[in-house]
């Protein structure tokens, strides 16, 4: 299967991170957390934190054998579902 390289995006020379896809580049997550309530059953909590994934920076380093496809001639292009 050959590889129609017009159809994807360039990875620009400067690109080292890009934005957490967990967090939107926020840095912040809401997580849900079990409250006991021996009254009612208890519920789920929503709260606000870090995000896990990206350590509440709001970006991930590119990993290039993940993310990335390399043409003939080296150049790097985003693979289709890895777009931002």
């Amino acid at each position: 299967m050959t590889i129609d390289y017009t159809q994807l995006f360039p990875v620009g020379d400067d690109v080292t991170h890009r934005l957490c896809p967990e967090c939107a580049g926020d840095g912040r997550v809401e997580y849900e957390r079990a409250v006991v309530d021996y009254q009612n059953g208890g519920y789920l909590q929503g709260y606000l934190d870090d995000c896990e994934t990206c350590e509440g920076c709001g970006e991930i380093e590119i990993d290039y054998e993940k993310h990335c496809i390399v043409d003939e001639m080296g150049n790097l292009y985003w693979k289709p579902d890895e777009r931002f």
